[in-house]
């Protein structure tokens, strides 16, 4: 996983998700910077121990995507 090719989609993601859910897309920014940090650990001491790190990213970049869908579907509703 490299960071610059997932870094642009996960901040579209939280900056959309952010409109209507703010509190939620701030947590899942932390959880995902935790988890790239875990991964860079990880992969330092053993290329094996960065998968935690994977799924944290990974997982916050999924459910990020899921609440700006949400986000976006609301924007579309109020019209």
């Amino acid at each position: 996983m490299n960071c610059m090719e997932t870094v642009l989609q996960q901040m579209l993601f939280m900056l959309v998700a952010g409109v209507h859910f703010p509190k939620v897309s701030y947590i899942l920014g932390a959880v995902a910077c935790i988890g790239r940090i875990l991964y860079a650990y990880g992969y330092a001491r053993d290329p094996k121990l960065r998968m935690p790190g994977f799924a944290a990213t990974m997982g916050s970049m999924m459910i990020s995507f899921f609440f700006s869908l949400a986000s976006i579907y609301q924007m579309v509703q109020t019209k």
